[in-house]
């Protein structure tokens, strides 16, 4: 198993009621053992984050990476005048992915996004 890419996406999730949005980072694994499920977990400068990837799906070929999304938390990079976290800001962070006895790692970077974007949809 090993870690073929690290994507910084400006995607939002919301873990659970009155926690605030985490930042999604999409990470691709390709030579999954067949039936693991890996565990990814996501460090850096006030960056945490971890998820277990469900295993490969029906269907994917195995040469096809699989992507799995996991949300963090950031904490660091705080302007000197306000207390949000500063968008644009890059963070190094560091993506490990464990299944059974396989274990990768590999170095990425994040640039913190903005949360807070609505759509309607207005039908007429």
């Amino acid at each position: 198993m090993r870690i073929t890419a690290v994507e910084s996406t400006e995607l939002f999730v919301r873990a659970a009621a009155g926690e605030a949005p985490r930042q999604v980072v999409r990470v691709a694994l390709a030579e999954v053992p067949d039936g693991a499920s890996p565990e990814i977990e996501i460090t850096g400068p006030g960056v945490r984050g971890g998820h277990t990837a469900s295993g490969r799906p029906p269907g994917l070929a195995p040469e096809e990476p699989l992507v799995a999304e996991v949300p963090v938390t950031v904490e660091g990079s705080k302007d000197a005048t306000e207390s949000a976290v500063v968008p644009g800001v890059r963070v190094p962070i560091t993506v490990r992915a464990a299944a059974g006895r396989e274990r990768c790692t590999a170095e990425g970077e994040l640039i913190v996004a903005e949360p807070g974007w609505t759509v309607w949809m207005i039908p007429h």
